[in-house]
């Protein structure tokens, strides 16, 4: 799991719109990143979507939290489906 985490962040690192100081470019970018790579894997996307957020105004979840989400969620999914 750590080497695919690593591996993960530096396909990140390698993105020319991280650590850009034109948060608005760098948001488009990553953007057009994710569309171009859903289109490339045949998943339906729509174009008109806005932008929601660039890096700098993201906050990363800790591992707890990430742990708590998905909890969460199995126990929707078992309770409902």
């Amino acid at each position: 799991m750590k080497m695919m985490c690593r591996s993960f962040l530096g396909f990140l690192t390698s993105l020319p719109f991280i650590g850009s100081t034109n948060a608005e470019g760098e948001a488009e970018a990553r953007k057009a990143a994710s569309m171009a790579q859903l289109k490339k894997d045949g998943v339906p996307v729509i174009d008109h979507l806005p932008i929601i957020e660039t890096v700098a105004e993201s906050r990363r979840r800790t591992t707890d939290e990430v742990i708590q989400r998905a909890i969460a969620l199995v126990i929707v999914a078992v309770t409902i489906g």
